[in-house]
C-alpha cells in the first residue's frame, strides 16, 4: 500500500519567510522618518479634529438667540408695537394680497420694496391670526435673527478661534435693543442683515480656505441679499472689487481671478437682474422701484419742494447724519470701541485680505450716506432702522 507524501515541512518553510518579510517590512516602517507636515496641513489636521467636538459655546449662542427673540416679540405684542411702524402694515399688505385680493397672484409683490421678505412671510401670512397681528412678518424676522447671530458667531470664531470671546460678540448683536424691535415685527431689516451676514461669512471663509464651494455658497447669499435689501447692491459691488484686489494680493493668475469672479458675478447679480426684468415687465420700467411714483424718492419731493430736506446735496451733513443714526443705534460706547477696534485690526493685518474683508461692511455705510445726498431714503424717528447692519459691523469689529 503506497501512502502519500506530505506537504507539511514546505507549508511550514513558505510560513516562516512570510513571517520574515513581515518583521523586516515592519522593522523598516519604524526606522524610516516621519513626513513632514506644513503649518497648514497641522492646522488643517487640527479643525478635522475639532469638528468631531461639540462646540458647547455654539448652543450657547443658539439657545440665548432662540430665548431672547420669543422674550422680546412676547414684550412687543403685550404692548401692542409690533405694528407701531406704517411700513410694517405694508409689508404684510403685500404678503397677503398675492394670496388674497381682487387680483391675488404674484404680481401682486409690486415694485420698490424688494420681494424676499414678502415671499418668506407666504407660508404664515394665510393665517388670518398671524395676519392681522402682524406675526407672520414676526416670525421670519425672528427666524433670520437667530441664524444671524449664529453666522456672527461663527465668524467671530474664525478671526479669534476663541468660543467664549466669539460669544460675547454675538451678544453685541443679540442684545441690542433696535435690534431686539426689529426682530419682533414685520419689516424687512432683519432679512436684509441676515443674508448680507451669511454673504459676508462664507466670503471670510472663502478668503481664508479658498475653495470654489465657498465661493458659490457666498454667491448665493449674495443673490438672496440682493433680493431683500438694496445695500447688498453695493455689498455685491465691493464683493466682485475685494475678489480682484485680493486674487491680486495672493498672486493669482488672472485667469484665476476671471473665473472666481465670472463664479461669484453671474450668479450673486442674478437677483438684480430678476428684479430689473420683474420691473420692466410689470410696470413697464425697469428702473420703477428708483425713480416710479411710488419710490422713495418721489415720496420725499414735497420735503424738498418745503426746503427741509438738509441732507440733499449736502455731503458733509449727509455723512454727520447717518454716522449719528449708527452711534445712536449701536450706542456711544460700542461705536467708540468698534472704531477703535477696527482701526488696530487693520495696522495689525497691514491690509491683509481678511482685513480687507472686515472692511466690506463700510460699503454699506457709503451707501446710505449716499441716498441721504441724493435724496433716496426715509428718516424714521421711532426707531433707528437704517442703522441695523452698522451693528453687525461693530460685531465684526470688537473682535
Amino acid at each position: 500500500m503506497h501512502t502519500i507524501p506530505s506537504n507539511t515541512s514546505g507549508q511550514k518553510s513558505s510560513e516562516q519567510a512570510i513571517l520574515t518579510i513581515e518583521s523586516r517590512l515592519h522593522k523598516m516602517q519604524q526606522t524610516l522618518p516621519l513626513p513632514a507636515f506644513s503649518p497648514a496641513q497641522r492646522e488643517a489636521q487640527h479643525r478635522a479634529q475639532r469638528v468631531h467636538v461639540r462646540d458647547l459655546w455654539f448652543m450657547a449662542t443658539l439657545l440665548s438667540a432662540c430665548i431672547l427673540s420669543i422674550a422680546a416679540c412676547f414684550h412687543f405684542f403685550q404692548q401692542h408695537q409690533i405694528l407701531l411702524y406704517i411700513d410694517a402694515y405694508s409689508h404684510i399688505r403685500i404678503a397677503r394680497s398675492v394670496i388674497d385680493s381682487t387680483n391675488p397672484g404674484i404680481a401682486q409683490l409690486g415694485t420698490v420694496w424688494l420681494p424676499l421678505p414678502h415671499v418668506f412671510m407666504l407660508p404664515f401670512i394665510w393665517n388670518m391670526y398671524l395676519w392681522r397681528t402682524g406675526l407672520a412678518g414676526s416670525i421670519v424676522s425672528m427666524i433670520c435673527y437667530v441664524i444671524t447671530a449664529l453666522y456672527l458667531y461663527l465668524s467671530a470664531r474664525r478671526l479669534t478661534n476663541r468660543r467664549i470671546l466669539s460669544y460675547l460678540g454675538a451678544l453685541v448683536f443679540l442684545l441690542n435693543p433696535n435690534i431686539l424691535y426689529l426682530q419682533s415685527t414685520p419689516l424687512s431689516e432683519l432679512v436684509g442683515i441676515c443674508t448680507m451676514t451669511m454673504t459676508c461669512y462664507y466670503f471670510l471663509s472663502w478668503v481664508q480656505e479658498e475653495r470654489p464651494k465657498l465661493l458659490i455658497l457666498c454667491a448665493a447669499c449674495t443673490f438672496l441679499a440682493t433680493l431683500a435689501r438694496y445695500e447688498s447692491w453695493i455689498l455685491l459691488l465691493a464683493l466682485c472689487v475685494l475678489i480682484v484686489v485680493i486674487g491680486w494680493q495672493k498672486h493669482h493668475s488672472w485667469s484665476q481671478i476671471r473665473g472666481n469672479l465670472v463664479l461669484f458675478g453671474v450668479f450673486a447679480a442674478f437677483g438684480i437682474a430678476l428684479w430689473l426684468l420683474w420691473n420692466q415687465v410689470i410696470f413697464g420700467n425697469a428702473l420703477a422701484f428708483q425713480n416710479g411714483p411710488y419710490s422713495a424718492k418721489a415720496a420725499q419731493l414735497e420735503f424738498l419742494r418745503a426746503g427741509t430736506l438738509y441732507t440733499y446735496h449736502n455731503w458733509w451733513l449727509s455723512v454727520k447724519t447717518y454716522t449719528l443714526t449708527v452711534t445712536e443705534t449701536v450706542g456711544p460706547l460700542l461705536f467708540a470701541l468698534a472704531a477703535l477696534a477696527l482701526l488696530l485690526f487693520c495696522i495689525q493685518e497691514r491690509c491683509s485680505p481678511v482685513a480687507l474683508t472686515m472692511l466690506v461692511f463700510l460699503s454699506i455705510f457709503g451707501f446710505e450716506v449716499l441716498k441721504r445726498y441724493r435724496n433716496e431714503t426715509f428718516q424714521c424717528p421711532l426707531w433707528h432702522r437704517n442703522g441695523g447692519a452698522s451693528c453687525t459691523l461693530a460685531h465684526y469689529s470688537g473682535e
